[in-house]
């Protein structure tokens, strides 16, 4: 069933769409932590009964879906039988401070709402993609704010340099468009600028080989899914993940 907005967090509309004994149980395994899980399991087993996930239950819950320890695996199952197998990128460092700081959190937290939302109502995601933009046209301040990274990407010899050294395999999941497509994909590939935009100042030269990395169009897109980008080492962790859970998936 649907999930709606509900002050700062979200409501179920309708009966459950999960097994509510089998979350249960995952609750159970995931309070055999040693890592002080009292908190979030509560908060997990009022959800239960409530039908309400709260704004602090969904920060507490990143977290643990990003713990390197085992109770990591639990919790993602959790919050992939809860929320229609959409994660949220981790919003609290290990001092639970907002990762980097409150406005990207804010910003990343609302993201995950409105995935939530739209997978849960069968809708499509309205999102916009930097590679996705007619730079020649024109749009309403703020509709194109991630296509920005482009005035990196896009360089003509940056570009062409960082796919000399690196190559046009997939820097993450090493997809090769030639193979794949019978050499009609040959030297396709994206370019991902590693640096922030708001970490580079007016007079920035784009170094090729330290500051970017040729990446599939499916990988450039998780980087970017959130306000606050995935890490080249986040996404890699995440195929790395998949690969071992579905051997016979979507990178076989």
């Amino acid at each position: 069933m649907p999930w709606v907005r509900h002050k700062d967090g979200l409501r179920l509309i309708g009966s459950p769409h999960y097994d509510e004994q089998e979350i249960g149980q995952w609750i159970n395994r995931l309070g055999e932590s040693r890592n002080k899980p009292e908190t979030v399991c509560r908060m997990l087993r009022e959800l239960l009964s409530t039908r309400i996930a709260s704004k602090e239950l969904i920060w507490r819950l990143s977290k643990w879906c990003d713990w390197n320890h085992w109770s990591e695996e639990v919790a993602r199952e959790i919050a992939n039988g809860l929320f229609h197998g959409i994660m949220c990128r981790r919003l609290l460092d290990k001092h639970n401070r907002p990762i980097p700081n409150r406005a990207s959190a804010e910003g990343d937290y609302q993201t995950w709402i409105e995935r939530v939302i739209q997978n849960s109502h069968g809708s499509a995601q309205d999102t916009v993609f930097p590679d996705e933009v007619d730079e020649s046209a024109c749009y309403p301040e703020g509709a194109t704010r991630k296509a920005i990274v482009n005035s990196y990407e896009r360089n003509r010899e940056a570009r062409s340099r960082c796919i000399q050294h690196y190559g046009t395999r997939c820097f993450i999941c090493r997809f090769d468009f030639a193979k794949a497509y019978d050499g009609v994909g040959n030297g396709f590939i994206h370019v991902h600028h590693l640096r922030q935009l708001s970490s580079i100042g007016e007079n920035y030269a784009v170094d090729p080989i330290a500051d970017l990395r040729p990446v599939c169009p499916n990988c450039h897109a998780i980087i970017h899914l959130y306000r606050q980008p995935f890490t080249i080492e986040n996404v890699e962790q995440m195929v790395r993940r998949a690969r071992s859970r579905h051997p016979g998936g979507p990178f076989a």
